[in-house]
This record gives structure tokens, sequence and C-alpha cells, in this order.
């Protein structure tokens, strides 16, 4: 009873339906033919679409090829207003941004950059959308092409006066006081050696300042790379007359200063293989290898005025006109230097006045012979002062004697005498005199 029932559930309600299989073929044939037409409608949509855009890439492709970067870039932007994944348009318009940067690039690279840098924002904006590949290879491209003219505005930057003229004030004006500070301008540009500081204490002293003169010196390279001789930079540079010069109320080192502090840096640290280096390369800015070398020599012998160094560029020898409205004379030094390139001896020779006949008069020469300690101090000097047109000496001595706390006990003698005088000095950590 049960299977009856259930078999009676399953057909109540419906009616006896003889369905022939010519009416199935029929309908199954309709799906298709609708199916067919969708199909259809949608490729040729697609391939309408497809067309439209490529009349459009077309024509910005045109305006691209004759550099109406402008044009072009307008049709691409219509393409990605009807389909902003289409990645081609995303390139288009990347090119269009190339070619104005290629155009300004060479009387204004900051703006090129400015293009380059457009450029990357749509090709960014295109990749997020479309994951394209070929979107990413252009990225790559400018990429490359923006970097190229980044270096290019920093040279650009950095070299002109105007850079050079701010960094000097901030950094290089700052420099000339740092040495003067520490004594380095006193100490190398007088005739005076004084050393207070032992070896260990100089390099403790003044190593730090070796990389900022070095730090110096290459920008300096640069700079003098870039500008030719009748500008104001590289005249202080090649001017080998100059120690240290003025420019809008600032003061500079020069050049050929610049590269002395730093060869006396290095011999006064005890490397004087760096010391020669340094030389060399101040030889190699100029062209001139001569600078390195011994008896390296800046004016005439004949006309006896005259610089001799040696390839160091510590002065050897001497010579400078003294002269009055009446006569002529000329002042001779001469310098000798031991193993560590410390003074060994010096030698100046000058008149001292005109006499009643209008002539030089008053000839003296004087011998200065220097003494240092096994730590580099020095502890004696012995002079010999000649008057030559009475013929007489005179012999004096000064001694050093250093204690302990940064002070040293002077003592001056003459002819092997009693002292005649005797002080106390106050030296800092650079041996500069403080009290």
């Amino acid at each position: 009873m049960a299977s009856k029932n259930n078999k009676h559930n399953n057909t109540k309600g419906f009616k006896n339906i003889d369905v022939s299989p010519r009416i199935l073929v029929i309908c199954l044939v309709a799906i298709t033919a609708i199916g067919a037409i969708v199909v259809a409608s949608v490729l040729l949509y697609r391939n309408y679409k497809v067309q439209r855009f490529d009349n459009m890439m077309t024509k910005g492709n045109n305006y691209l090829t004759v550099m109406n970067y402008d044009s072009a870039i307008a049709e691409y932007l219509v393409v990605l207003e009807a389909d902003e994944s289409y990645d081609l348009a995303y390139i288009g318009i990347a090119n269009a941004y190339k070619g104005k940067a290629n155009e300004c690039r060479k009387d204004d690279i900051f703006l090129a950059i400015e293009y380059y840098n457009t450029a990357l924002e749509w090709l960014n904006k295109g990749y997020e959308l479309t994951s394209s590949e070929r979107i990413n290879a252009k990225i790559e491209e400018i990429m490359d092409l923006l970097h190229i003219a980044e270096i290019q505005s920093t040279a650009l930057a950095e070299g002109s006066p105007e850079y050079y003229e701010d960094l000097f004030q901030k950094s290089y004006a700052g420099l000339y006081d740092q040495l003067t500070d520490v004594g380095m301008i006193n100490t190398y540009y007088t005739n005076n050696y004084y050393t207070l500081l032992t070896n260990d204490e100089r390099i403790v002293a003044y190593s730090p300042l070796v990389d900022t003169v070095s730090s110096y010196i290459i920008d300096l390279y640069g700079m003098c790379d870039i500008y030719d001789e009748d500008s104001f930079w590289d005249a202080l540079y090649i001017n080998t007359s100059l120690d240290y010069d003025t420019y809008n109320n600032a003061t500079y080192i020069s050049g050929p200063c610049a590269y002395q502090i730093l060869t006396n840096l290095y011999i006064y640290i005890g490397e004087p293989s760096k010391a020669q280096q340094i030389r060399q390369k101040y030889a190699d800015s100029l062209s001139n290898p001569a600078i390195a070398s011994d008896n390296y020599t800046i004016g005439s012998v004949q006309s006896s005025e005259y610089s001799i160094y040696n390839s160091y560029g510590l002065l050897i020898e001497s010579s400078a006109a003294v002269k009055s409205e009446a006569a002529t004379a000329y002042a001779i030094i001469k310098n000798e230097y031991n193993e560590s390139l410390q003074y060994s001896s010096y030698y100046y020779y000058t008149p001292s006045y005109i006499n009643s006949d209008s002539e030089w008069a008053g000839y003296t020469e004087k011998t200065v012979t220097y003494t240092y300690d096994d730590s580099g101090r020095l502890i004696q000097m012995q002079t010999v002062d000649h008057d030559i047109d009475n013929d007489t000496y005179r012999n004096s001595e000064l001694t050093y004697t250093y204690n302990g706390d940064n002070t040293y006990t002077s003592a001056y003698t003459e002819d092997g005498g009693e002292t005649v005088y005797e002080s106390v000095y106050k030296y800092n950590e650079y041996g500069r005199l403080v009290d």
C-alpha cells in the first residue's frame, strides 16, 4: 500500500505530456542561435572597440612621430577615458613626456626631470590597474633616464658659482677659522716651526683635520674641473701667490693653500708619504710635474727674485727685493729640514736701513739651529746673529723645558752667560700658546 500511495503522490497534478523529439531539436537550435548571436555581438563590439582604440592610438602615435607631444597626450587620454585598463595608452603618454623631456634637457634639466616624473606617475597608475609587463618595462626605462638627469642636475647645481659661494660660506670659511684657531695657518706660514706637542699628541690633535681638509681638496677638484681660467673660483685655485682670498666679504682658503695645509698636516702627524702624495696630486692638477720635485722654483734665480721648494712644498730658499726710491737690495732665506721634516736650520740675510748715501746698509745675517727630543718636541734654538757691517757676532740660546700640565718653561741666554730671562707659557691641545 505504501508503494502505491507514493506512486500516486508522484504523479498527482501532472498531465500526461507527449514531447516529441522534433520539438526538443527545435529548442536546442534556437538556444544555440541565440548564443551565437550574443557571442557575435560581443565580438563585433570588441572588434569595434579595439578598432576605435587603435584609431585613437594611431592618431596619438602619429602626433608622437612628428613630436607634437601635447596632441599625442590628448589622444591617449581619450583612449583611457573609454578604457582605463588600455596599457598601450599609458605607454604612449610616457613616451610623450619622455619626448618633452628630451626637448628641454639641454637648456632646462630640472624641467626635464619634472616630465620624467610625470611619465612615471602615469605608468605607475597604469601598472596598478593592469600589471602589464609592457608598462613595467617602460617604467624601468624612464627610471634610468631620470637617474641620469638627476646626476646632471646635481652637477649643474653644485657647479654653479652660487652653489660654491654658499658652500664656502657654510663650510670652507668655517674651515679657515678652524685651522686658524688651532694655529695651522700661523704655524705653517711663519718661519717659526715651534713644536710643543709630542709626536703622539700631534696625531691625536690633528688627525681629525686631515679628513676635513681632504674633503675640501676633493670638492676643489670638482670646482676647478667645471670652470675656465677666467672665472673667480678657478683663478683662486691656480694663483700660487695666494694663501687666502676674500670674496663678498668672506674669507676663503685658496687651492694652493689648501694643498699646502693638507701636506703639512701629514708632515706634522708623521706621515710624509701621504704628504708626498698630496703634493703630487697638486702637481697633477696643474699639469706641472716639477711642483712635486725637489728644487721646484718659482721666479727667476737670475733676477734674484725667486722661491725654491722641496718635493713637499716646504721652502728651501727664497730671495725677495727690498726696494727704496734710490736703491734695491735683496733679502735671502734658506731652510734645512731633518728626517721628520722639521726645521733643522734657518738662515736669514737682509739689509736694515738706507744710509746717508741713499744706499742700503746695516746688513745682517742670522742662523738658527733647532734641536728636538725623542718625542719630536723642540727643546733648543741656538741663534747666531752676524752684523756684517761691523763684523760682530752675538750668540744666543733659547731652551724649552716641558712641564706636565700643558706648560713649558722658556729660558733665554746670550753668549753662554747667565739666563737673561725665564718665562712659563701655557699651550692647548693643538700646541698653540694660550697664556
